[in-house]
């Protein structure tokens, strides 16, 4: 019975900590969401200009 006891107690718990939190607005969202997706895309070109000026580099030490 304790274990119930805690476990209800827990989920009283969850549920009142869950209305404190001040979620973003659908705007803020979107911004956000915008943001990763055009750093995410900058730094996959950034990284793929970096293999290929290495790949050449290794391209003209070796041959």
């Amino acid at each position: 019975m304790q274990s119930v006891k805690k476990l209800t107690a827990y989920l009283r718990e969850s549920k009142d900590e869950i209305k404190r939190i001040s979620w973003p607005s659908r705007k803020d969202t979107v911004r956000y969401s915008i943001l990763v997706i055009v750093l995410t895309i900058l730094t996959a070109v950034f990284f793929g200009g970096l293999d290929i000026v290495f790949k050449k580099f290794v391209a003209w030490l070796i041959g």
